[in-house]
């Protein structure tokens, strides 16, 4: 009987593995998945107008969009709902730093919000560049609530050849 295992063992082994889909191996994960939302909408829908708050009270940042093109590199923030003259712009060689301030608009009387998502409030994003950028090469428009920089990045440094004595 030991030996038979042992060849089916054998036989098993020269066959190509099965791939069975993840949903198939294991069908009671949605329904665990689905349970642990309700668990936690039972624990935490109480606190949601506490955490609404909280969340509010949290620093916005824009996302942004670093990539490289050729020579340069393109860096595009969304600030949607700004003016050019609220948007503050810094430029290092390795970074750029931009910040801004969002007023209310509106005034907020007695209305029933249903959902109250857009941000106001002052925000600052530092961003790394993949590389170094001359000061002197870099352009900014801000059109449609997105900021674009281009910024030129530096001519790679020439090493120098040294013959070991």
């Amino acid at each position: 009987m030991t030996r038979l295992l042992k060849h089916e063992e054998k036989e098993r082994a020269k066959e190509p593995a099965k791939i069975v889909p993840f949903r198939s191996a294991f069908p009671e994960i949605p329904r665990m998945m689905e349970r642990l939302d309700e668990l936690l909408m039972e624990r935490w829908a109480p606190f949601w107008p506490t955490l609404r708050i909280a969340e509010e009270l949290l620093p916005r940042v824009p996302p942004v969009d670093v990539y490289e093109e050729g020579n340069e590199v393109v860096l595009k923030a969304e600030l949607p709902g700004m003016k050019r003259e609220e948007i503050e712009v810094h430029v290092t060689g390795a970074g750029v730093t931009f910040s801004g301030k969002k007023e209310k608009t509106e005034k907020l009387e007695k209305k029933d919000y249903h959902r109250f998502e857009r941000t106001i409030g002052a925000f600052t994003r530092t961003v790394t560049l993949p590389a170094e950028v001359e000061l002197e090469k870099v352009t900014a428009k801000y059109e449609n609530g997105v900021l674009e920089l281009t910024l030129a990045k530096k001519p790679a440094i020439a090493g120098r050849k040294l013959t070991v004595q």
